[in-house]
């Protein structure tokens, strides 16, 4: 298909220089505009050599396959429904296709989540300062072994990650299978505020204390 797109425009291009010099355009003048139009058609033939280099490069070394879950362009996070020919069609998790030049995905970071077929959750919780730490650190943990999208291995940690403003701040880090990733992460925050109510660990919410000084004349 490359070599058809060269031939196609190699021969419209002849055509329309003799069609110009049948014309009466001057041959100088002709031969400056030939120069532009090559130079455009050969940067525009370059980016799809680059996409369809990235293609092979993809195939041959399996860097993704369809059905895949991908993070490619910092961001661009979803299913590969297809490898076509210059670009990757990904499927999103809000139902949506994106299709990306493959010549863009190689340029940038490529990560598989299928290789190993899972991906950590990382969540943050808070607690008061008064709130027993070891009772709420027991209830997390215990939250994360019951959750049956949680894997066993790799194991989940929860750890105090800083004392804030607000209060403790506790890191859950469990992991799930790719495809449940926000499943997980809806259960597990849900049960966050449910179990930690019911044993009566607090989250503390903002505020701001405002004192308003008034001057006596």
């Amino acid at each position: 298909q490359v070599i058809d797109s060269f031939i196609y425009y190699g021969i419209l291009l002849i055509a329309i220089s003799i069609s110009l010099v049948a014309l009466g355009l001057p041959i100088n003048s002709l031969f400056t505009i030939v120069i532009v139009v090559t130079l455009v058609v050969a940067i525009a033939m370059q980016t799809t050599l680059n996409n369809l280099a990235a293609t092979i490069i993809f195939v041959a070394f399996q860097t993704f396959k369809p059905g895949d879950w991908v993070d490619v362009l910092d961001g661009t996070f979803g299913q590969v429904k297809e490898i076509q020919l210059f670009s990757t069609v990904i499927l999103t998790q809000e139902q949506s296709t994106v299709t990306v030049p493959n010549g863009d995905i190689l340029k940038g970071k490529i990560v598989n989540y299928s290789v190993l077929g899972y991906r950590r959750v990382d969540m943050v919780v808070t607690i008061k300062y008064q709130d027993d730490l070891l009772k709420a650190k027991q209830i997390l943990e215990q939250i994360l072994a019951d959750d049956e999208h949680v894997l066993v291995n790799p194991k989940p940690v929860v750890g105090v990650l800083t004392l804030g403003e607000r209060g403790v701040d506790f890191s859950l880090r469990p992991f799930a299978p790719v495809e449940v990733y926000w499943d997980t992460l809806f259960s597990v925050t849900e049960q966050v505020k449910l179990n930690l109510s019911e044993a009566g660990v607090k989250i503390p919410v903002f505020q701001q204390d405002v004192h308003v000084i008034r001057s006596d004349n």
